[in-house]
This record gives C-alpha cells, structure tokens and sequence, in this order.
C-alpha cells in the first residue's frame, strides 16, 4: 500500500493506478457477468417440392389423413378455406393447408416431420397450421362450444350407455364428464400474477371440454389463465344456465368431474371423505 500511494504522487503514477483498476474490474466482470454460451442450431435441411395430392395414392391418402382426394375437396369447401387471411405473407393452397391439418391431427407429428412430407420450411408450416386453426375456431365457435346433435334426448341415450356398461344399479343420472387440459409455460414477462396456479405451484393456461360416453367432445370452451379456480371458470362459461334451461320440467341428468364440483346442481363428483377401506 505504501509503494502504491507512492506511485499514485505524481501524473505517471494516477495512470498506472487507474490502468490496474480497470484490469481488475475487467477481470472480474467477466468472472461475475459471463454472457451465457448458446449453442449454434443449425437450420434443418429439407427437400424443396410442390404439394400435389393427385400424386397421392388412395390408400396412402386414406393411412395419412383418414379421408379421400373427393372427401378433402368437400372439406376446403365446407371449412371455407379461401377466406382466410394469411399472416406474413404466408398464402398457402387450399389442398395444402387442409392436408397439413389432417395430418398433423391424426397422429401428433413434430414441425420438422411435416416438412420433409410436405417440402415447406417448419416456420412457414407453423404461420399456415396457425392461421387455419384461427379461421376454424372462428367459423365454428358455435358449434365448439356446444354441439347441436346435445339434445336432451340425445343426453339420455347417453346416460343410458353409462349405466349398461357401467352396471350401475338404481337410477343414474350420469350423461357425461368434464375433462379439464392444464397446458404449463415458462413465466411470462408480463402478467405474471394473472397465469399462475398456487394450487398447481407454475403458470398454466387451462381449457374445459365434455366427453361424452360415445368418446365425442361435445363441447370445448375457450382458454382461461391459470388463477382461475373451476367454480368460477364454469360460471364465466354460463354453463349452469345451459343446464338450467335444458333441463327444465325434465329430468335431471348431471356431468361427472372431482370434489371441485362438490355443490354444483349439474355436476356430481365423488363424496368427501370417501375410501375404499371396506
């Protein structure tokens, strides 16, 4: 210390102090603040080609995508493919992006699968599955969210399928289950409080769905954040008021889901403090 106060007397001395200051701060920056090492992803290689599904084969058509050259040509036209407004520039055939769909739905396939079948890059097949799956939720939000073939005299067809395979003895009201899809994420920067569940400790969103006995969804509603307990979410859907005119001066007949249901009029979930001790 001594011989540095020394040094730092005269003009050479103050830059030879501030030069070994800087070294130091360096040195340690660099120890404390290390910029994190990504590692390089090379981009994947892919056959470039132009989609045509008259080359497809019948058999081939009907292993990939459940349907036949005519059937998929009905599709485009019912889904009313040409009115979709493709994002960045994205503009795809019809064929092509009812193909890609089909494909993807009957057997969950990575983006980089997709485009080794179809000869399109895995981003432009993303904007393109994106961008039709927005379409359908909107063409269809009726539709999704409660079927029109749920009829009270089709509900009772279904409980009456319960009970059989179920041998249930006595009256059963059962017609259906819920079945509720927790999708986990990263935390968000923004709106951290709004997606977190404290009872599942991560940030989710979740959508709630009605199986029916026949394995059919009847119903699917849209995406809520994480916070939100059951109770609520079935308020904010209205589907107590569903039930409520449905089945008024009929007989009731209830969904199936857990003890989160507990005193809900359309719901029956397990009795508390139930084993299977005896």
């Amino acid at each position: 210390m001594p011989q540095l106060t020394q040094l730092i007397g005269d003009d050479q001395g103050i830059h030879t102090a501030i030069a070994l200051a800087i070294a130091i701060v360096v040195i340690l920056s660099q120890h404390l603040v290390s910029d994190p090492q990504h590692p390089y992803i090379k981009s994947m290689e892919y056959e470039t080609f132009e989609f045509d599904l008259d080359q497809i084969s019948l058999e081939r058509l009907r292993r990939m995508m459940r349907f036949n050259k005519e059937e998929i040509k009905l599709l485009v036209d019912y889904f009313a493919i040409d009115a979709i407004e493709w994002s960045n520039r994205a503009k795809s055939s019809f064929e092509l992006a009812l193909c890609l769909l089909l494909y993807k739905l009957f057997y969950p396939r990575q983006l980089f699968e997709l485009a080794e079948r179809f000869g399109r890059s895995p981003s432009y097949l993303s904007r393109v599955l994106n961008d039709l799956l927005k379409h359908l939720e909107i063409w269809y939000d009726d539709i999704l969210r409660w079927h029109p073939t749920l009829t009270y005299t089709r509900i009772r067809r279904y409980a009456r399928a319960i009970k059989r395979v179920g041998k249930i003895r006595g009256k059963s009201t059962i017609w259906g289950f819920i079945d509720e899809t927790f999708q986990k994420f990263c935390r968000p920067g923004v709106g951290q409080k709004f997606y977190y569940s404290g009872y599942k400790k991560a940030h989710e969103m979740m959508w709630l769905a009605i199986t029916c006995s026949n394995d059919l969804i009847g119903s699917i509603y849209d995406l809520y954040e994480g916070k939100m307990n059951d109770v609520t979410m079935l308020q904010k859907l209205g589907l107590q008021d569903r039930f409520k005119n449905l089945f008024k001066g009929r007989r009731k007949l209830q969904l199936y889901d857990d003890k989160a249901y507990i005193h809900q009029s359309y719901i029956m979930s397990p009795y508390l403090g139930y084993t299977n001790e005896r």
